[in-house]
């Protein structure tokens, strides 16, 4: 598969990121930001991809700024933010893949390894598991997918709960 893995970066600290621009004006220096949050600049980096690839923010000579698509996504109720986010990670290919596995198992739970053993054709073993993590979380915010840990499954949200 094409595309890079998908940035580690949890929901909460896209939000975050997001809510501290918004605060700070809608844009900002990121090595100033991350001085400001104290956080090491590689550690900021992901959250800032991440934003990045959900259409949330503009990454541009050390600057990031807010995109309208962010200031709607800030500005929604918890459920019109979990919509807006799911439509932008819908249009993430390794988000997309997970949702194409279990389309095409007819919405039956796939089993965790199924979807590492496909994404090990492309990343390392570190690197699928950090992905799938990531994936799962975005997903299960999205209310795109499920997510069984006693049984290690994943599933289609809208196909088996309300």
């Amino acid at each position: 598969m094409d595309g890079e893995p998908l940035p580690s970066a949890e929901v909460e600290q896209i939000i975050g990121l997001l809510e501290i621009l918004d605060d700070s004006g809608g844009k900002e220096d990121i090595p100033r930001l991350a001085r400001s949050l104290q956080f090491e600049l590689d550690d900021l980096l992901p959250v800032i991809r991440a934003a990045e690839l959900l259409g949330f923010i503009v990454a541009e000579e050390g600057d990031i700024e807010l995109t309208d698509w962010g200031y709607e996504f800030l500005r929604g109720s918890v459920q019109e933010r979990k919509e807006i986010f799911a439509r932008a990670a819908t249009e993430v290919p390794w988000i997309k893949k997970i949702l194409d596995m279990l389309r095409e198992n007819k919405g039956e739970p796939l089993q965790k390894e199924e979807v590492l053993e496909q994404f090990r054709e492309d990343l390392s073993e570190e690197e699928a598991e950090l992905l799938l993590h990531t994936a799962i979380g975005w997903g299960r915010y999205a209310e795109l997918i499920g997510y069984e840990p006693d049984e290690e499954t994943i599933y289609l949200k809208e196909e088996n709960e309300d």
